[in-house]
């Protein structure tokens, strides 16, 4: 399959579209084969060589996706394959990818596979807090 690699820290010319082996799910994961992704801070630091730890974790961008689950691995729940999925990965920028069962959300039918790949990271990071606040939405008395 191909695959976005940094070979090296820098700019966006470091970016290389390289073949490699498409991953095999373990127990608890699923293969999907990937339609979109988004492109965000994390992916671009993680380019620079900045030192977060997913960096350090794979020379694959691509934090967060939507695709087709291909196949599913042992002990991953309902999953089928032909589900719509979307989640936080590493090494979305490929033609497949593998995600933990309990991370993948299933895309809604009014989302285009555009639009859900935005969801994961870009929308739900600033949005979690506010739903997770007791009090987000509720008028106090002054």
């Amino acid at each position: 399959m191909k695959a976005v690699v940094v070979e090296k820290p820098g700019g966006p010319e470091e970016l290389k579209i390289m073949e490699v082996p498409i991953p095999t799910p373990e127990e608890g994961e699923l293969l999907v084969r990937v339609k979109a992704g988004a492109i965000n801070r994390t992916d671009i630091l993680a380019r620079k060589g900045g030192g977060s730890a997913y960096k350090k974790a794979t020379n694959r961008l691509g934090v967060e996706m939507a695709g087709v689950v291909e196949e599913v691995g042992n002990q991953a729940g309902a999953w089928q394959a032909g589900d719509k999925v979307m989640g936080l990965v590493s090494g979305g920028y490929a033609e497949y990818v593998v995600i933990p069962a309990d991370r993948a959300m299933r895309i809604p039918d009014n989302l285009s596979y555009i639009e859900a790949a935005a969801i994961p990271e870009v929308f739900l990071t600033p949005i979690r807090p506010c739903i997770g606040s007791a009090s987000w939405g509720r008028a106090k008395p002054s």
